[in-house]
């Protein structure tokens, strides 16, 4: 029987090799667009079979999910503690705590254009399943907004008046327009810095307690 060790080694090269699959896949998705990519098309990219693909994927819809997995890993991974919407007791505690958390997200993203591509761009379009999940990951985004929202008013530095509903809805557009941004520059740190302040400007400016 195959040692551990050997075992270890086979299960960390079949890994690596469902990576690189993954990092091809998105290569070509990247060039020809999602629709327009075939499994050979993936596989010409490393220059081996198609069952190898299927050793790892049973289908290019799978990589998504596997990248997006990855992805959003990443990210709850990068924010970790950082995200405690009770935390903030002040409106400075609650700019900076936002403003951290933004950057980071933005910073985390940047690091691969091609999955931001997918993610923004053709998410919605890939079936109505992955359509869902997409409009999901939304949702939870802005649920967590509310409970930013809800921090601030019970605190007192947040208007009790606020449509909270509404407002983290337009938050989470605010948010689009920052990814949106971010696929034009990915390298341009300073710039979607700039554009974190710009939208926090607006999100307080509708809702601080007078």
């Amino acid at each position: 029987m195959p040692s551990d060790i050997a075992l270890q080694r086979a299960e960390r090269k079949r890994a690596e090799d469902k990576q690189e699959l993954a990092e091809a896949a998105f290569e070509v998705f990247a060039e020809r667009g999602y629709h327009a990519t075939r499994i050979a098309d993936i596989t010409a990219q490393l220059g081996v079979g198609q069952s190898t693909f299927y050793k790892h994927f049973e289908s290019k819809r799978a990589v998504v999910d596997h990248v997006l997995d990855q992805r959003l890993s990443a990210v709850m991974a990068a924010i970790g503690a950082e995200n405690a919407p009770g935390a903030a007791d002040t409106l400075d505690d609650y700019l900076a705590q936002v403003h951290r958390i933004t950057v980071t997200v933005f910073r985390e993203l940047a690091t691969d254009q091609r999955a931001l591509r997918v993610m923004v761009l053709e998410a919605v379009t890939v079936d109505p399943e992955l359509e869902e999940r997409w409009n999901g990951i939304l949702e939870f985004a802005r649920q967590i907004v509310v409970g930013y929202y809800a921090n601030g008013i019970e605190k007192g530095y947040f208007s009790s008046e606020i449509d909270v509903d509404a407002s983290s809805e337009a938050c989470v557009g605010l948010l689009l327009g920052g990814l949106l941004r971010l696929l034009r520059a990915p390298d341009d740190e300073a710039g979607y810095v700039r554009y974190v302040d710009a939208a926090l400007a607006m999100v307080v400016g509708g809702a601080v307690r007078e």
